[in-house]
């Protein structure tokens, strides 16, 4: 979706951007790693049960629950745009699984996140949640196979669609993915294609 870039920044008057990286998993979002969070607050995984931790190693990997975010973003709705709008580019690209690194600001309006950059592998440490978010891939390609087994054909990517839902991305994610729901789209897409 082609979209200007985050306004805000690190000088002084400006609203610092909160980066979170969203994993997707066919169309749906499995968690979201915080790399560029709230100063002094540590880098935590968010799931969609809205559970916030840092898992940290002390002779061995473990969790520790973040209020920090969870107050600064679960709480206060923040995560809500983020998880749409990594659904939505992903299902709007056909990826069966891709990171959507999202910026939203941290004391202004959460709908006017941007997306900064995707990755089709990441780096990220997810911590026990990788066997949990491979077995999530695999297990989609294996639904695909059961399915031709028993003569029905698994969903096909169509990338023309694809392209022309980037190529209008704006407009596409304000009226067809959102339904111009004011949840979710910023007041100024409201207006432009709303």
């Amino acid at each position: 979706m082609i979209q200007t870039g985050f306004s805000g920044g690190r000088n002084k008057g400006k609203d610092t951007p909160i980066e979170v990286k969203v994993e997707v998993v066919w169309g749906h979002a499995y968690l979201a790693y915080v790399s560029m969070g709230i100063h002094d607050c540590g880098n935590p995984i968010i799931l969609r049960d809205g559970t916030v931790a840092i898992y940290k190693f002390e002779n061995y990997l473990v969790e520790k629950p973040d209020q920090c975010h969870k107050e600064s973003i679960v709480d206060k709705g923040k995560m809500d745009v983020v998880w749409h709008m990594a659904e939505a580019f992903a299902k709007a690209t056909t990826f069966d699984s891709i990171r959507i690194d999202i910026f939203i600001p941290e004391n202004g309006d959460p709908r006017e996140a941007v997306i900064n950059e995707i990755s089709l592998s990441s780096g990220a440490g997810y911590a026990w949640h990788w066997e949990f978010f491979t077995k999530l891939w695999v297990d989609g390609y294996k639904a695909r196979k059961l399915r031709r087994s028993i003569g029905k054909v698994p969903p096909v990517a169509n990338f023309q669609e694809s392209v022309e839902k980037i190529a209008h991305g704006k407009e596409w994610y304000a009226k067809e993915y959102s339904k111009c729901n004011p949840k979710f789209i910023s007041d100024a897409m409201l207006k432009e294609f709303c």
